[in-house]
């Protein structure tokens, strides 16, 4: 049985088909580290523009509750268009991040594991845009975005730990 982690990733990268990001962005440019040569070190014109979803950790409460355990994690989306027109990347391609987002909290409830739905929320927690931030985009000019949100999980502890 795949863990539910790699499930709920899994999810968010399969989801993204179903926005007009592959009209947007080239696939070659989505990158979510699934697969070992997904990163690119040096970036081309033709790397552009370039979505990557990092996950960033969370928090959890092994003991939420008499019979339940909760995580809660952060993900990434960020964006380097290469372009500095708001209009041509920037905006399009955050207009259907935040359309993922809205789809994600249907259909990524709907996960199980072990039987039961485990995803209870999906929240965005903050958003930032700039045009030069180098620690954001390595060093592509132009335009750039995080989009962070968090998940929230809840397991019946006793499934958990295998009771």
């Amino acid at each position: 049985m795949t863990d539910p982690f790699t499930t709920l990733f899994d999810a968010l990268v399969t989801a993204l088909a179903d926005t007009e990001i592959p009209n947007l962005v080239p696939a070659r440019n989505l990158i979510s580290f699934v697969d070992e040569g997904d990163f690119k070190e040096n970036i081309s014109d033709a790397d552009t523009p370039e979505i990557v979803l990092m996950p960033l950790g969370g928090d959890g409460n092994p003991h939420h509750s008499s019979c339940s355990s909760r995580v809660t994690r952060q993900y990434g989306f960020y964006v380097a268009t290469g372009d500095k027109r708001t209009r041509s990347e920037l905006f399009p391609i955050e207009w259907e991040l935040f359309r993922a987002l809205c789809k994600w909290q249907r259909s990524i409830t709907q996960l199980t594991w072990n039987g039961k739905s485990y995803v209870k929320s999906l929240n965005l927690v903050t958003h930032a845009q700039a045009i030069a931030d180098p620690a954001r985009n390595r060093q592509i000019r132009g335009w750039s975005a995080s989009w962070v949100f968090e998940v929230l999980m809840i397991f019946t502890t006793s499934d958990v730990i295998g009771d």
